[in-house]
């Protein structure tokens, strides 16, 4: 897989080798070919550089039907929920699979994600995402529609991560899969959501709870006029992190 990047706002993912149509011109095949770190040229003169995509390029650019999650989001994640090589992951809102992607890269060979989505659509994308993206066959995609249990064995959660629209009606069914002392991250958009969130979760067992914000502002890398660009990615979703007690 390579990324061709003509500028910040042009950048091209590509799986197979093939002529590569932009409005400053066509890159053909035997440009696209070329190792990474080579520049290439288009038929217009415009110049691109063949690199590595990382892991921000794939989930901006994955096929899908829902909002993703952004990655200023998902880089705190590891952190939240304490993402280990070999950890048990159950997720619940597999959306079109773009912290799915995640979660499978981070647990490695040996961990395990277990993700819920109700509905089968999702369930589709997420799969096909995960087959182009994940390292690793580490992962099993489950349509049901969770409302007091998952359905797999108690506690066997590492880490829990909820993403669905009513978060507050996940809180049951969370302390349930969760191992005591482990953390549960919820994606929550607004504060209304929040307010009742944090009111249910008082009816369980869970402590230590932090919401947090995650603000990304990116700066112009010009040594002679350094300074923040104009636009910034601000309020997208609220973190909610808790941790089980017994």
């Amino acid at each position: 897989m390579k990324l061709i990047r003509i500028d910040k706002k042009r950048k091209f993912l590509i799986s197979k080798l093939h002529s590569v149509h932009t409005d400053k011109g066509t890159f053909p095949e035997e440009e696209i070919s070329q190792n990474y770190g080579q520049t290439i040229q288009s038929n217009k003169g415009i110049k691109a550089h063949i690199l590595y995509p990382t892991l921000e390029d794939i989930i901006k650019k994955l096929d899908r039907k829902t909002q993703i999650l952004f990655p200023k989001e998902l880089a705190m994640l590891p952190f939240l929920m304490d993402l280990r090589i070999g950890s048990t992951v159950v997720e619940c809102g597999t959306g079109s699979g773009s912290a799915s992607i995640f979660f499978s890269n981070m647990i490695g060979p040996t961990g395990k994600l277990l993700s819920f989505e109700r509905r089968f659509s999702f369930i589709n994308i997420a799969k096909q995402n995960l087959k182009k993206f994940s390292q690793f066959n580490n992962y099993h995609l489950i349509n049901a529609d969770i409302k007091e249990k998952f359905p797999i064995q108690d506690e066997i959660a590492d880490a829990v991560f909820i993403d669905v629209p009513e978060p507050f009606a996940m809180v049951e069914a969370v302390y349930k899969v969760l191992k005591p002392g482990k953390s549960v991250v919820f994606l929550v958009p607004t504060t209304t959501q929040i307010i009742e969130l944090l009111e249910t979760l008082k009816t369980k067992k869970f402590v230590a709870t932090r919401i947090l914000e995650i603000l990304h502002r990116e700066w112009n890398p010009n040594p002679k006029a350094l300074r923040p660009t104009d636009r910034m990615i601000a309020h997208t979703a609220f973190l909610v992190q808790t941790f089980k007690i017994i």
